[in-house]
């Protein structure tokens, strides 16, 4: 499993004195780890067992008295061990390919807090910083030239690439309209519902953006999180982008397995694969927000379908049948990316993209400069 999470749980453990943590073995119980400098404890999580993702962090950090422990989890997807199950830590930032917060659910660690005080031993200082600040220099030119000045491309591009996963391979004169509503609009929407730009620990990119959740609370978002819902459902809205990537978030769910599984499952019932019998009444449909919501509780519980779903698209295939393993898309037993069409450079020239520029852009310069 390869998953970047990003976040502050790395920095917390240096400076706990550990560079790495093996986790080997079963618990018999639900429990979680404790790490503070050289104070390593298994501590009983039972009374944690059921709770979301930030329910879990939030009751941890009163149990330790300390806002500065960082903690990383699972939620109820991950203990029920669904293929696609993440790990949580802080806002937006997960290991959510490969279903590592299945392996994690399975051994019943419900979380991992780490708190260190310690100091971390550089060799060479001065070349350190020497160092550090070439990578700031470069990732400020990526900042202030790709983020920044073109927020809006994380809603409008995608969009405009995206909408061609829509199965048929055609855009409908209706979706294109919908499309270019949305993108003509998207800067208007993120000066009203973006709160702030959000970093990693030292971090000058600050890649994600915190969103007004309308629903409630605050959604960090970034790239996937845009157009997997989207394009898995051909709900054209960003707000049903925000309400579904904070679900996953919630329960501990893969933003683009979740979507593969969501739209294979439409498809499949739409075809008669799938009938009204194996869904417990649920009518699945393209462009209904209640449905995927419905489907994405159902995968995180492992209730009726979504017990099958939880298993992932190519296995979920060959439990349902029915020629149902000929509509499966998946790359090695996994979930593909949800855009079917890019521009010439595999970067995603954001800016020429979009005002139908060539694609060589600020951006390419950005990053090899």
């Amino acid at each position: 499993c390869f998953s970047n999470m990003g976040g502050f749980f790395g920095g917390e453990l240096k400076h706990a004195g550990y560079d790495t943590i093996i986790i080997s073995g079963k618990s018999p119980a639900p429990v979680y780890l404790w790490i503070h400098d050289d104070q390593v404890e298994i501590r009983d999580a039972s009374h944690l067992w059921g709770l979301t993702t930030r329910e879990t962090q939030h009751v941890i950090r009163q149990e330790l008295k300390t806002d500065r422990v960082q903690i990383m989890g699972v939620g109820p997807a991950g203990e029920n061990t669904v293929y696609h199950a993440t790990i949580e830590h802080s806002g937006g930032s997960s290991a959510s390919r490969g279903g590592a917060g299945a392996v994690m659910g399975d051994k019943q660690l419900k979380a991992i807090a780490v708190y260190g005080t310690k100091d971390v031993a550089i060799a060479n200082k001065s070349r350190l910083i020497e160092l550090s600040g070439s990578m700031l220099n470069r990732t400020y030119a990526v900042r202030t030239q790709v983020f920044e000045p073109i927020a809006y491309t994380l809603i409008q591009f995608l969009l405009q690439v995206g909408a061609y996963g829509n199965f048929s391979g055609k855009v409908s004169s209706e979706l294109q309209q919908e499309i270019n509503n949305i993108g003509a609009n998207a800067q208007d929407y993120i000066d009203r519902t973006r709160d702030r730009e959000v970093a990693c620990a030292d971090c000058g990119l600050r890649c994600k953006h915190s969103y007004v959740n309308p629903a409630g609370g605050r959604t960090f978002m970034k790239c996937a999180d845009w157009f997997t819902p989207m394009v898995a459902t051909q709900i054209l809205d960003p707000d049903f982008a925000v309400k579904y990537t904070y679900l996953c978030e919630k329960y501990g769910l893969d933003v683009m397995t979740t979507g593969n599984c969501i739209a294979f499952a439409i498809d499949l019932f739409q075809k008669g694969i799938l009938t009204i019998e194996d869904t417990d009444g649920l009518h699945l449909e393209w462009k209904n927000a209640e449905v995927a919501f419905a489907l994405i509780e159902k995968m995180a519980r492992r209730e009726g379908i979504g017990d099958i779903l939880a298993n992932g698209v190519y296995e979920a295939a060959h439990q349902i049948g029915r020629g149902a393993g000929d509509l499966a898309v998946t790359t090695k037993k996994l979930e593909t990316n949800m855009l079917s069409v890019f521009p010439t450079s595999p970067h995603l020239c954001l800016i020429e993209a979009i005002n139908d520029k060539p694609c060589q852009s600020k951006l390419e310069n950005a990053i090899y400069s």
